[in-house]
């Protein structure tokens, strides 16, 4: 599943940035084979705080 950025903030050297992956919380497999099926995982909010210097 791809990670969907839903807002960035930059103030200085400072980044925040919320994400969110499986947005629509899809089930799905991204692996699989005749033994074994490994589930994706659910939706998942992300916050991140970046400093660059």
């Amino acid at each position: 599943m791809q990670r969907i950025i839903i807002s960035e903030w930059r103030v200085g050297d400072w980044t925040v940035q919320a994400n969110v992956r499986n947005i629509f919380n899809a089930r799905y497999f991204p692996t699989a084979s005749l033994t074994r099926t490994t589930p994706g995982e659910p939706r998942t909010f992300m916050i991140s705080l970046d400093r660059r210097f």
